[in-house]
């Protein structure tokens, strides 16, 4: 006699049914790149389609909000750096240990990045009420140049065009395969002390 197996169904909350489809997604666009497909997704997650939007309006808003997770997980580790004023002779020392932890993020997440930037075209960066990590960093600049350490006259601009190259030269040192993480943060501090210094 034939023993019929049931498939077991399983209850999770929301948040953590979603944060399966998140963490799903991301390993199938990370092995697959821009050719994986919702199918893909759900399979990994071992949910059927109906289920995935239920959270998500397609791939795109799949990736959007990988990128918003990505963004708030970069924003808290920078903030321990640059969110509260620094006391007197500290502004250097800080900036310092900011740019490492940028480098050091984008390097230990290079993966998650390739794939949730480079790896899929046509999203927007961020949804709206994300952290904006240009303010942020041009905040910390306004309050070095406040506390007479740094000579900066466009604080957002600067803080802009230090964040592009700092995050350009890891992406060219990955794509190249030649990461030489202590040469990267000497380059860089360098970099940041001529931009700022008074």
């Amino acid at each position: 006699m034939a023993v019929e197996s049931k498939r077991i169904r399983v209850t999770k909350a929301p948040e953590d049914r979603r944060r399966d489809l998140l963490d799903a997604g991301l390993g199938v666009l990370i092995e697959k790149g821009p050719e994986a497909t919702v199918a893909d997704i759900v399979a990994a997650a071992g949910v059927a389609k109906g289920t995935f939007y239920l959270y998500f309006d397609s791939k795109d808003d799949l990736v959007r909000s990988l990128r918003d997770r990505f963004t708030a997980e970069f924003a808290a580790d920078m903030t321990a750096g640059v969110g509260e004023s620094p006391g007197p002779g500290d502004w250097w020392q800080t900036l310092d240990r900011t740019v490492e932890k940028f480098v050091d993020f984008l390097l230990e997440n290079q993966d998650v990045h390739a794939a949730v930037w480079h790896g899929v075209p046509g999203t927007n960066p961020t949804s709206p009420g994300q952290v904006d990590t240009f303010e942020l960093l041009a905040g910390f600049l306004r309050a070095g140049v406040d506390a007479g350490a740094f000579a900066v006259a466009d604080p957002p601009t600067t803080a802009t065009l230090l964040f592009s190259a700092l995050h350009g030269a890891v992406d060219i040192a990955l794509a190249r395969g030649a990461v030489h993480r202590d040469r990267l943060l000497t380059a860089a501090r360098e970099l940041t002390h001529k931009a700022l210094a008074p």
